[in-house]
């Protein structure tokens, strides 16, 4: 998969989600992918998830694996985080020591974190909402017990 790939911007609040592609021949249980920022060999996220199985070709197996998505704060540094390693888990028996692979990690795994705009939301457009015809109930609200149904003039 030698395609180029636009680093992705995220800010506060936003979800970094990521789904790789594995050919593979041997049985695998997990993957787990580390991402480290700029400034530091320290893995700031890593996620763990079982490949799913697509499709064969031939003797090789084609698996996506896509990771729980990774939460932007507040607190999240500014700047680049790269993906550090990628390792496959291959099934072990009870008791025995864990056995993988260390993964090539694709050259561009990569993320960055920016500030968030400044300027505050605009209002596009606006419109009055109909009141349902079988409720005249808020969203949300319960029944008020008191009124029978009836609302209040």
């Amino acid at each position: 998969m030698a395609e180029a790939h636009e680093m992705p911007e995220y800010i506060p609040g936003d979800h970094v989600e990521l789904r790789i592609h594995l050919r593979h021949k041997h049985n695998v249980v997990a993957v787990e992918a580390g991402f480290a920022h700029e400034t530091s060999s320290d893995v700031t996220f890593a996620r763990r998830n079982a490949p799913e199985l697509e499709r064969r070709e031939g003797d090789e197996k084609v698996s996506a694996v896509r990771f729980a998505p990774m939460r932007v704060t507040t607190q999240s540094p500014l700047g680049e985080y790269r993906c550090t390693y990628l390792y496959a888990y291959y099934p072990t028996s009870e008791g025995q020591p864990q056995r993988g692979a260390n993964l090539s990690v694709p050259q561009g795994l990569r993320f960055r974190i920016v500030e968030e705009p400044t300027d505050p939301p605009e209002v596009s457009d606006w419109s009055w909402v109909e009141p349902d015809q079988e409720s005249n109930e808020e969203p949300g609200e319960e029944p008020d017990e008191e009124s029978n149904g009836e609302q209040d003039q």
